[in-house]
């Protein structure tokens, strides 16, 4: 069983969130506590643009250097992304699966309310046990 919790985002909306450990590997390796939106409807895990600048804050990273991700459509527009392989840990499960970080320049102030998403669709057979 994955425990999460669930937290209102604005007035009306609840949404289910989880804490995940988050491995980046990169040129520079990052370890990340990361809070996601578990969303069974997303097609994809997706890291906001306030996970880009604590790459740049903490790791002295800029994502610019990593490889294009597709651009990404949604309410707020169009955006660009960075492909990273990442690994995700929940206690002693894990699972490593290729992500996008939404792009944002370094000094960019990012919207602190953009949150991480969690692409799950409840059957994933991804989710491995560690040895």
């Amino acid at each position: 069983m994955i425990f999460g919790y669930f937290q209102p985002n604005r007035p009306g909306v609840t949404r289910p969130y989880i804490d995940l450990d988050v491995e980046l590997h990169m040129p520079v390796d990052a370890r990340l506590e990361v809070t996601f939106v578990v969303d069974t409807g997303a097609d994809r895990t997706l890291l906001s643009p306030f996970v880009a600048q604590r790459l740049y804050s903490e790791f002295d990273f800029d994502i610019r250097s990593l490889s294009r991700g597709p651009s990404l459509t949604g309410i707020g527009g169009q955006a660009t992304t960075r492909q990273v392989d990442a690994t995700l840990n929940l206690g002693r499960q894990w699972t490593r699966m290729p992500t996008l970080i939404v792009d944002a320049p370094p000094g960019q102030i990012p919207c602190h309310l953009c949150p991480c998403y969690l692409c799950w669709d409840g059957t994933s057979s991804t989710i491995s046990r560690s040895s």
